[in-house]
């Protein structure tokens, strides 16, 4: 049986911006982890609640597909 070696590449994220639900679940799972959060308004026109810009105390760590 053959094994081959592979790894996964993964980039440290200390920003992100999300949209409103997905911050209230990383809330609850991540919530000794965010240090500050900042609501940023819709623009004029659109149909949607804004964004979440969450900063995380330390890292979190995205796996990047492909090459």
């Amino acid at each position: 049986m053959e094994v081959s070696e592979s790894t996964l590449k993964t980039i440290p994220i200390k920003e992100e911006v999300v949209e409103p639900s997905e911050y209230l679940k990383r809330r609850d799972r991540e919530k000794f982890n965010i240090e500050s959060v900042q609501v940023l308004p819709p623009k004029l026109g659109q149909k949607d609640f804004g964004k979440i810009k969450i900063k995380y105390k330390l890292p979190v760590y995205k796996v990047v597909l492909g090459s």
